[in-house]
């Protein structure tokens, strides 16, 4: 009879990862991380409803970060790392130091969970992350890529350009001056003699062609 009653005070056991440990996990692993250990937690405190409202920030966590990838990457002048901060603060206070305060202000009294699998599963998430986000960044580099880069790869072209009209003349400097249209950039280049030439440059399929202007 006392092995019984041991064994089920065994069962009754509560199991925990650390709400602190969670909480501070977010700054490494991103806020997912911890909402779902969180609503885990509330789930074996017998809170349902709590439970819920950590997934809920689960999903708008896995809703935000694509969605801020392509913001960034579409619109850099949009900070969205203020964005990202100002909804980790709002996470932090509104439920991760929620579960914090219940657990020291109930006086709960559980058993710690290991963090070796958690831990492994949210480190290869974060590299397939980072892998996607360069290889989005990577296409968009070559779709939509800065002023100063297509200068410099014009600059061999209007030089290519000079040498087969027998001019004897060099490009020192390509400036953009404007987007016409998508992929079409008007730009000026000065020649070593001190004389500009007008140019339109066209990038079609990551290709760049150089057209002087008369």
């Amino acid at each position: 009879m006392e092995n019984q009653d041991q064994t089920q005070s065994e069962n009754n056991v509560i199991k925990l990862w650390s709400p602190n440990a969670a909480a501070n996990l977010a700054l490494l692993f991103s806020p997912i991380f911890s909402a779902w250990l969180m609503a885990k937690n509330w789930q074996e405190l017998g809170k349902p409803d709590e439970a819920k409202k950590s997934m809920t920030w689960v999903k708008i966590w896995i809703g935000f970060l694509p969605v801020s990838l392509l913001v960034v990457v579409m619109a850099p002048g949009i900070p969205m790392t203020l964005v990202y901060l100002i909804l980790l603060v709002a996470w932090y206070y509104k439920l991760g130091k929620k579960q914090i305060t219940y657990v020291r202000e109930v006086g709960v009294q559980y058993e710690k969970k290991e963090w070796g699998k958690p831990v492994l599963i949210a480190l290869a998430a974060t590299v397939v992350w980072f892998m996607f986000a360069g290889a989005v960044g990577g296409a968009a580099a070559l779709a939509n890529p800065p002023k100063e880069m297509l200068e410099a790869a014009a600059l061999p072209l209007v030089n290519q350009m000079a040498m087969q009209s027998g001019v004897n003349v060099t490009c020192s400097s390509v400036a953009i001056t404007g987007e016409s249209s998508k992929g079409v950039y008007d730009a000026v280049a000065t020649l070593s003699d001190g004389n500009t030439l007008k140019l339109k440059l066209v990038l079609k399929g990551g290709q760049l062609m150089v057209n002087i202007i008369p």
